[in-house]
């Protein structure tokens, strides 16, 4: 989907209401409606090597600038993945998890930035770890190409119509297009959460094993 086009048509839509703003004034909208669709939705998958940490608690964001949330991780010393779990978890098996070294076995996503590993490396092994996660909007500096299905296009569109006629105080023609917008966001939602999840760690372990060969 082109920045460009989904532009175009904003402003037509918004002109056949006798309402005009600048490209730049759309293109602010879209950029806040992109994070927020692709946050929500969860729509941006990717995959990245990355160290693993000598400490038992990394910070993803610092080396993986979109990072969003982790869904996988792969450890190609020992061609497992971790097993996500919960601190709660991770306190049944042991009180002093945060001082344990070895090969990590487990994650604990923390947060929008953190996950901790048990155990947790002594030193840097030879081969990095692949992180798969949700990533946030890239920037439309760096990208003119909106990575939303095709067949959820409206969706941005919805939004960036419903913003600037709130911005106009047309009120009553915003709350229409925001309950569209809010259903075709759950639609995309759901069309994501479908997604065979084996079905995804294959094409990525494709990527990993180019990647290793």
């Amino acid at each position: 989907m082109n920045t460009l086009n989904v532009i175009s048509r904003v402003k037509q839509e918004l002109d056949d209401q006798g309402i005009f703003y600048t490209d730049e004034d759309i293109f602010d909208s879209l950029q806040d409606g992109y994070d927020e669709i692709v946050l929500y939705s969860g729509c941006i998958e990717k995959i990245v090597s990355v160290p693993f940490p000598v400490t038992p608690y990394y910070n993803l964001l610092s080396v993986i600038p979109d990072f969003y949330r982790v869904f996988a991780i792969y450890n190609p010393n020992n061609k497992q993945f971790l097993e996500p779990i919960t601190f709660q978890i991770l306190d049944g098996f042991t009180d002093e998890w945060e001082t344990e070294t070895g090969t990590p076995q487990w994650f604990v996503p923390i947060d929008f930035k953190y996950i901790a590993f048990y155990p947790y490396y002594a030193a840097v092994p030879s081969l990095n770890m692949y992180v798969m996660y949700y990533a946030q909007a890239p920037d439309f500096t760096t990208s003119n190409n909106l990575e939303i299905p095709s067949n959820h296009q409206g969706v941005i569109e919805n939004y960036v119509v419903n913003d600037l006629l709130d911005q106009s105080l047309e009120f009553k023609k915003s709350t229409t297009i925001f309950k569209t917008y809010l259903s075709e966001l759950e639609k995309l939602k759901k069309e994501v959460e479908r997604r065979n999840q084996s079905d995804r760690i294959q094409q990525m372990m494709v990527k990993i094993n180019a990647n290793l060969d």
